[in-house]
């Protein structure tokens, strides 16, 4: 597609024309010109309204937060779920207290005596304490 310059300037003059007179400046600076040269594409003038709210959003402190949601009728609202929690608790919650036997066993590297869970070794004549596991060695 061939399109000739003059007309091109034609068509920006038209759209500058639109637009307020305080945004002319800005408008004229956001165009970007760039150079090809073997390969490399070159920008020579970045918009000046990019790099200030770049710098803007960077300098930017956060202020101490407020949670807004501790202030809500939201915030209660679960504990008034009596009827899903009837639906949902078919079976009461099970008890988590299996017994067992300690075992004696023995370090075997500082000979050590514990008192431990069953589920903690695999072997009785295997076993270290938790000072010769975590030292070197």
């Amino acid at each position: 597609m061939n399109v000739e310059p003059e007309k091109i300037h034609a068509l920006i003059s038209i759209l500058q024309s639109m637009l307020p007179s305080d945004q002319e400046e800005t408008q004229e600076e956001s165009f970007v010109s760039t150079k090809t040269t073997k390969n490399k594409t070159a920008i020579t003038k970045k918009p000046a309204a990019l790099k200030t709210k770049a710098t803007k959003k960077t300098k930017k402190t956060r202020k101490s937060f407020v949670n807004k949601f501790d202030q809500m009728p939201e915030h209660r609202m679960h504990k008034e779920d009596t009827l899903i929690d009837k639906q949902l608790n078919v079976l009461p919650p099970t008890p988590r207290d299996r017994h067992f036997q300690p075992v004696t066993v023995q370090c075997r590297i500082c000979g050590k005596q514990e008192t431990v869970s069953p589920s903690l070794i695999d072997s009785q004549n295997r076993y270290k304490c938790n000072n010769c596991c975590t030292s070197s060695g």
